[in-house]
Formats: structure tokens, C-alpha cells, sequence
């Protein structure tokens, strides 16, 4: 016996599935506008998708979960269950501003999109990936003169950073970069980073130093910040520091470690030239704690490309021993953090306008 309604709906599916083979092309584009236009209608959801920009993003902290310092110049690291993009922006998408945008054409109704460029994905990754596999991918690619991305494999939330500071690392600032920066024993201080021409000067290896901050990721595009920034502190402590100092072995064992690490790249095997002093501070991964202003000095002192004046020499002589510390710290934590880059920044050519738009693939909607 045959069962009619079934039959009407297989005849049905089947002269759906058939139509595209015996309408023209027009008529077909004209049939699938029409049938998209109705389900807009019934489902008006469906046919609008949030906007999350770089220029929607407001200053300040990214994200709020309800653990963050309640100021936010003294930021603690914060991992909640962030899963997408709109949800590690939260801050954004939860602002009165957030925006409904419509649908292009060439997407699927019953998947969620959000509407975003390239630089909020680029920070969205340098938030959530780690430095060893697996790391966060993103797919794009091009649809109907769209480019459309699914973002694969978090591992973690940053959500510790502000978004002047992803930023500035999206513009080649060091990984440890924030517009504060926090000295281990407790001070809060400005990063000695104040503008681009910083980058390449050796204050901020000193600021590593001294700090616990947990870096952004790496790219192979930071292996340069090896060289000049980690020569400089060199350049300083052996050319300008220790003749003024002949009798403390300290600054000829750093400037020692410093070199052997930048010829072999590695801090691997640096114990060997450590002195007494250098090798407990190695060890236990602290620097001797400095005033606020102290540590200002010190990342200002190695900033300067200038011999050492009198009133420098005087005011490093009672804090010497934890100033060449934290500079040798410095450089060993950049050193090897630095050596085996990732890929977190590579990106298409045809992606390299960072306000490019890009519509991100949330999957089916519920």
C-alpha cells in the first residue's frame, strides 16, 4: 500500500532538488532571493548578525567576569568560560552600542555570524592561545566576495589586558608590554615604553626583569627584539657601568652570561658564568625588591645610550647588585621566550588591511 502523504513529500523534496537543472540561472538566483526574503520574514533573527569592530571595542579592559582588580591599572590574570570572540570582548558586546547588522545575502540563515575585521581577530587570538600546540587557529577564507572565518582549538583566556595594549602588540611592541607595569614585590609604575623609538632601547628588558608580567605570545617577527634592546643592556653594563665599578664581579659575570647568550641563543648552559649572588637570584626567580622609584632609574639608566654621569654612578651605588640582576634576568627571560617563535600574527596577503571585514562562523543557530 502506498502511503500518499509520504509520497507527496519525497515528490515534493525531489522537485526542489530538481529545479536548479531546469530553471535558467536568473530564475533560479530570483527563486533562492525569494525563498531567502520569506525566511527573513518569518524568522527576522536569522536575517541579522551582531557587529563586533576594533573601533566598537571601548579603552580600557576587554573583558568583565566579575574578578578583575577593581582598578584596572593593577590587572590579575582572569580565566573564565570564555568561548568566542563577542564573549572575550564582552565588555563590547554587553555596551548599549552593540549593533545588529544585516545578514549579507550570501550567508546561511540558520547560522550565527558576527560581523568583526581583522585586527579584533588578531587580538582575539594573542588572547587566547598558548606558546606550545595546540594553538588557536583561524580559517578564512573567500565566499562570494566575502571572507568568512571559524576560529579552531582555544587553549586559553588572556583576559588580563586592555585593548591599547593589544594594540600595541599587534604593532610590534615586546609580548611583556602593558601601560603599567607591575614590579614583582608589589610597586605599579609607567612602562618605561613610551613610544615606538622604546622598542629598540634596553629599558624595558630591565622592566622584565623586575616584573612577573606574563607575556603575549611571540612571533617570528620579535626574534629582531633579541638582538639590538638585549646588545644594548650589554653595551650599557660593559662599556659604561663596570668601569666605574672594577671590584664587583657581578657586572663582569652578567655582561659575561649576556654575551654567551647572545652568540648561542639560548640561555641554556648560562650557569656556568654566574656568580654567587646571580645564581641564587636565578634560581629562586626573584629580583631584590626595589622602590617604585629605584626600578624607574634603572630602566631609565639603560634607555640612555650616554656615558654615566656622576649623579648616576652616586645613586647606583647602594643598589648596584639588584640592577644588574634584574638587567640579566631581563635578558635571559627575553632570550628565551624569544627563540622559538609562533605564528600567531601570519596572516594572507590578501588580509594584511587589518580593517578589513570579516563575518566569523558561530555555527548553527539554536
Amino acid at each position: 500500500m502506498v502511503n500518499w502523504s509520504e509520497a507527496g513529500g519525497i515528490a515534493a523534496v525531489v522537485s526542489a532538488l530538481y529545479l536548479p537543472f531546469v530553471l535558467s540561472p536568473t530564475a533560479y538566483g530570483a527563486l533562492k532571493a525569494t525563498v531567502r526574503w520569506l525566511g527573513g520574514f518569518i524568522w527576522p533573527a536569522a536575517s541579522q548578525c551582531r557587529r563586533l569592530c576594533w573601533e566598537d571595542i571601548p579603552d580600557g579592559p576587554l573583558h568583565d567576569c566579575g574578578t578583575l582588580a577593581t582598578s584596572y591599572y593593577n590587572p590579575i590574570d582572569c580565566y573564565c568560560g570564555a568561548r568566542t570572540l563577542d564573549e572575550v570582548f564582552n565588555k563590547a558586546m554587553n555596551a548599549s552600542s552593540a549593533k545588529l547588522v544585516p545578514k549579507p545575502k550570501q550567508l546561511a540563515l540558520n547560522r550565527r555570524y558576527i560581523l568583526t575585521d581583522v585586527k579584533t581577530l588578531l587580538a582575539f587570538v594573542l588572547c587566547s592561545t598558548e606558546e606550545v600546540p595546540p594553538f588557536t587557529n583561524i580559517q578564512i577564507r573567500e565566499f562570494e566576495n566575502l571572507f568568512v572565518a571559524k576560529i579552531h582549538g582555544i587553549t586559553k583566556r588572556r583576559l588580563d589586558v586592555t585593548k591599547r595594549c593589544l594594540e600595541s602588540r599587534i604593532a610590534g611592541y615586546p609580548p611583556w608590554y602593558r601601560e603599567h607595569l607591575i614590579v614583582a614585590h608589589g610597586p605599579i609604575i609607567p612602562h618605561p615604553i613610551r613610544s615606538r623609538d622604546d622598542v629598540h632601547r634596553a629599558g624595558w628588558v630591565v622592566a622584565v626583569g623586575l616584573s612577573k608580567s606574563t607575556p603575549l605570545p611571540s612571533s617570528w617577527a620579535d626574534v629582531g627584539l633579541m638582538d639590538k634592546p638585549v646588545r644594548r643592556v650589554l653595551n650599557k653594563m660593559r662599556d659604561e657601568i663596570q668601569p666605574h665599578f672594577p671590584q664587583e664581579p657581578i657586572i663582569g659575570a652578567a655582561a659575561e652570561a649576556i654575551h654567551y647568550m647572545l652568540d648561542t641563543i639560548t640561555g641554556s648552559g648560562v650557569e656556568r658564568y654566574l656568580t654567587v649572588d646571580l645564581h641564587k637570584s636565578f634560581e629562586n626567580g626573584v629580583t631584590a625588591a626595589l622602590f617604585g622609584s629605584d626600578c624607574l632609574f634603572a630602566m631609565s639608566l639603560f634607555n640612555d645610550l650616554g656615558p654615566l654621569s656622576e649623579p648616576d654612578r652616586s645613586r647606583l651605588i647602594p643598589i648596584l647588585k639588584p640592577v644588574i640582576d634584574a638587567a640579566f634576568r631581563g635578558c635571559y627571560i627575553v632570550i628565551q621566550y624569544l627563540k622559538n617563535g609562533s605564528d600567531f600574527s601570519r596572516i594572507p596577503d590578501s588580509l594584511e588591511d587589518l580593517s578589513r571585514q570579516v563575518y566569523l562562523d558561530l555555527g548553527i543557530a539554536n
